[in-house]
């Protein structure tokens, strides 16, 4: 879990939105990016950023999540 809270605040397009949640407040440059429409869905939680059921996976991340699959 600790590879995935790093990876996230690492994360150049994840990071950003972790801080700005931690904040409560919205960015006009996350106004226009691709976590926008989902920004109402997207909560913050132990340095995690989670839609749904499904935690938001760094990109570095995201194939090795893949392989243990």
């Amino acid at each position: 879990m600790e590879e995935i809270v790093d990876g996230t605040i690492n994360d150049p397009e994840l990071g950003p939105i972790l801080e700005s949640k931690r904040q409560g407040i919205k960015t006009k440059q996350q106004s226009k990016g691709p976590y926008s429409k989902m920004w109402d869905n997207i909560i913050e939680r132990d340095a995690l950023l989670i839609k749904g059921n499904q935690i938001e996976m760094p990109k570095t991340l995201q194939t090795l999540s893949l392989i243990h699959i």
